[in-house]
């Protein structure tokens, strides 16, 4: 391991990057972290790892640690509000830019944030809009169970909508509960629901409209 902190930064960041050492890489800047706290170009490492690995509050958590020193500030603000911007709109990227406002409530990018904060909780007071976007977000946070709940209501109430109706055919976990939850909910859609299970374990659903 290199002495140098930043060459030691760079060269675990690097390391993260390799599949099959990614989890070495990663908890090497967590000690780095832990034994020289405050290093931005670290924090930075570390919350873009937490956000590719699909660990986004262990990356909020290290840009309110950057917020804390004046030269990472700005770094965290913007990163942090790119995050939430890509975040499907629902209740959690709702709470995602109220937290962001508590944790920088002045600046041009608080600016923006208010006014994304207000169109989002506009879209929401919309019924459909709401179980639309709330099922779209529980797919990529990986709620099998509410994403069904939500974007059948979404589908029943426009069959067109081919965002919810893609979400309904990706692939699902393959656990039994899961599968059986998932199917149960879609065959109650006007669908005709085809599956199959491939080698690996991972059940697949295709869904053809039926009188479009």
């Amino acid at each position: 391991m290199p002495d140098d902190v930043d060459v030691a930064i760079e060269y675990w960041t690097l390391v993260a990057r390799l599949p099959a050492r990614h989890s070495e890489g990663v908890s090497q800047l967590k000690k780095l972290n832990a034994s020289a706290p405050g290093n931005v170009s670290l924090l930075t490492s570390l919350a873009k790892q937490m956000f590719a690995d699909n660990k986004p509050q262990e990356g909020f958590a290290y840009l309110a640690e950057m917020a804390r020193s004046a030269s990472g500030r700005g770094i965290a603000a913007d990163m942090w509000f790119s995050e939430v911007k890509s975040m499907p709109v629902s209740k959690a990227s709702v709470q995602a830019l109220q937290q962001f406002l508590l944790q920088f409530p002045t600046g041009s990018v608080a600016a923006n944030a208010r006014v994304l904060l207000d169109q989002q909780q506009a879209q929401l007071q919309d019924p459909t809009f709401r179980a639309r976007s709330e099922g779209l977000a529980a797919v990529k946070s990986g709620n099998t169970t509410q994403a069904v709940a939500d974007l059948q209501k979404a589908v029943q109430a426009d069959s067109r909508d081919s965002d919810a109706v893609g979400a309904l055919g990706r692939p699902i976990p393959s656990a039994a509960t899961a599968r059986g939850q998932w199917r149960s909910s879609v065959k109650r859609l006007p669908w005709t629901l085809t599956a199959r299970t491939a080698a690996s374990g991972t059940a697949c659903c295709k869904l053809t409209a039926t009188g479009c």
